[in-house]
């Protein structure tokens, strides 16, 4: 399986933790990319969606998804990945 293919099934994966009336924290990278591209469908369960940078930004919005930006929200889950990724981030 390739690298790519990877970062897309870690992806979809993350999807699962995306539950009604939660505020999305969103990274940057190439695996947020793939689960931005996966995210429209979900887009209605989400109260809020923040991202960190304004390449996630553009891309959400691409996506036709609203960001929020404001602080973070306090009932929320953050995806995001590589080595500067917070605690209790999905994936």
């Amino acid at each position: 399986m390739s690298q790519e293919e990877q970062k897309r099934l870690v992806a979809t994966a993350a999807l699962s933790y995306i539950k009604d009336g939660i505020a999305l924290g969103v990274g940057t990278g190439s695996t947020v990319d793939f689960l931005i591209d996966a995210l429209p469908p979900y887009a209605a369960k989400l109260t809020a969606v923040v991202s960190s940078s304004e390449r996630s930004t553009r891309r959400l919005e691409a996506a036709g998804i609203k960001v929020t930006r404001s602080a973070r929200p306090a009932s929320s889950i953050s995806i995001s990945t590589g080595p500067t990724r917070p605690q209790n981030t999905c994936i």
